[in-house]
């Protein structure tokens, strides 16, 4: 997952909004490297904890870059969301 779900929860609007599904948000890692990135973003994910690994850097800038266009989308697809059901109340 390039944006993980805890860090969903917190966003404006995600009450209303109960699963935010998206394609895009969805990225399979080896078990291993899933575990050791958790739910860290990859900002935070720098070292493969069991092996001291560093993380391939190339690989982390793309999947940084990835994670804050996905930020916009998700806040707005919740948003638009949040709108609509503000409108359905009328």
């Amino acid at each position: 997952m390039t944006w993980a779900p805890n860090r969903v929860k917190g966003r404006h609007g995600i009450e209303a909004l109960q699963k935010v599904v998206n394609e895009e948000n969805f990225l399979g890692l080896s078990e291993a490297a899933n575990k050791s990135k958790g739910s860290k973003s990859y900002s935070d994910w720098t070292i493969y904890k069991k092996e001291k690994i560093e993380v391939d850097p190339k690989f982390r800038e793309e999947m940084i870059k990835k994670e804050k266009e996905l930020e916009m989308k998700l806040q707005k697809q919740i948003d638009d969301f949040v709108e609509g059901n503000k409108k359905g109340y009328r």
